[in-house]
């Protein structure tokens, strides 16, 4: 995935929730190591990592970009690049759905309230203000997926793509096993 030309889209939600569990699991960690601290108890830190690691890769580290030729979907634990020629259905409801292949692809950092959904479906389609951001995106990805099948056209556009998000995976997982050993000492 080139970065070359990348489109982001911002996430619709999990924002705040993401940057108050990363503010409180900071304070518990930094109370930790204060000198006569309040935190005595040994499990208390692992557990505010875990919450912080937890609070950035579900709520903060999802996102949504699209390249020239790529939809790339960040999730929590990884990253997933889907050719947007080779694309079939997708949509923007509660969660960005696509298929490739006939495998589903799911982002929650994309999505539209059920009211957004039925207010954006009830306004003709070239009424383009009052739509949700939702809406907007399902319309711009719509244009970059037609503009990727003009250029590949009888080319194989290639498969998908996936790497996984190590730093997210061994904080979480470390965070865990701290946990666990220390609330069985």
């Amino acid at each position: 995935m080139s970065t070359e030309g990348e489109e982001r889209f911002h996430p619709t939600s999990g924002r705040f929730g993401g940057v108050v569990g990363i503010v409180i699991a900071v304070v518990v960690a930094a109370m930790g190591f204060i000198d006569g601290g309040v935190v005595t108890v040994p499990w208390v830190l692992p557990a505010a990592v875990l919450v912080g690691s937890l609070s950035w890769a579900m709520l903060l580290r999802p996102r949504v970009s699209v390249t020239r030729d790529e939809l790339v979907l960040r999730q929590p634990f990884g990253t997933q690049v889907l050719p947007l020629a080779a694309m079939g259905s997708f949509a923007v409801g509660r969660v960005l759905e696509c298929r490739v292949d006939g495998k589903r692809y799911v982002s929650a950092a994309i999505g539209r309230t059920v009211r957004e959904v039925r207010r954006d479906r009830s306004k003709p389609v070239g009424e383009v203000n009052d739509k949700s951001y939702g809406a907007f995106v399902e319309r711009r990805i719509s244009e970059l997926q037609e503009n990727a099948r003009q250029r590949v056209g009888d080319a194989d556009p290639g498969g998908v793509r996936r790497s996984r998000a190590w730093p997210e995976i061994l904080a979480t997982v470390g965070a865990a096993v701290a946990l666990g050993v220390t609330l069985f000492l």
